[in-house]
């Protein structure tokens, strides 16, 4: 029997626009994150735990749909720029942050 091999060619490039999207539009979230300074985000459980191995051992043991991370010292601004990081892949900042 033969063997095709299929290629998606733009692959990365889909998801680098499917990660844009999904940190820009408010759907399909599945853990909340809180900052030390009481500010909550809504997030995708995939997304953190492909580019956290952190989030990745918290989802790992933890089974609860609806969970509740608090992020001792970090603040509004710092967890939306760990956030950009993370989905845009890409962050611009200024040296002393």
């Amino acid at each position: 029997m033969e063997k095709f091999s299929l290629k998606w060619n733009d692959f990365h490039s889909n998801v680098s626009k499917s990660f844009r999207l999904l940190r820009s539009e408010e759907y399909l979230h599945d853990v909340r994150l809180m900052t030390e300074d009481y500010y909550e985000v809504s997030a995708h459980r995939l997304v953190l735990s492909a580019s956290s191995e952190y989030f990745r051992n918290i989802f790992k043991h933890s089974n609860r749909r609806d969970t509740l991370i608090c992020l001792d010292g970090i603040t509004k601004s710092d967890l939306n720029n760990v956030l950009d990081y993370i989905y845009l892949g890409e962050l611009q900042i200024y040296q002393d942050k």
